[in-house]
């Protein structure tokens, strides 16, 4: 078991981090490829336990949705990671009530892409 975990976090590790020969893929990216490799060449267990304790997408990650809506992630879902709550900040049309939107609640949006931090 200890030689799957530190398999799995060694992947991760090395995807996540800046190296002489490749440069670092985003957390989500790198969990993706994670999750492609399990459960043939990784153990599933082990992978499902990092998923719950990887912050995927942090407080404050400037985001951009799948309706085309910039945003900021405010709090993750700890139930489901990759579904946190997000601030909208692209619509000056919103009332302040909907510029808030839980991922959990609306299954009909997802995080297109992360967006670099602003200077």
């Amino acid at each position: 078991m200890l030689v799957r975990i530190v398999t799995v976090c060694d992947i991760f590790s090395a995807i996540v981090s800046d190296r002489t020969y490749n440069t670092r893929i985003s957390v989500d990216t790198a969990l993706e490829i994670l999750r492609s490799a399990t459960p043939v060449k990784l153990d599933s267990d082990v992978y499902h336990t990092l998923m719950q304790v990887v912050d995927i997408y942090p407080p404050g990650t400037l985001i951009e949705l799948s309706s085309g809506q910039l945003g900021i992630v405010v709090i993750n879902n700890p139930n489901s990671p990759t579904r946190p709550v997000v601030r909208i900040i692209s619509d000056s049309k919103m009332k302040e009530d909907d510029m808030i939107i839980d991922l959990m609640k609306d299954l009909t949006l997802f995080i297109k892409k992360v967006l670099p931090k602003l200077p």
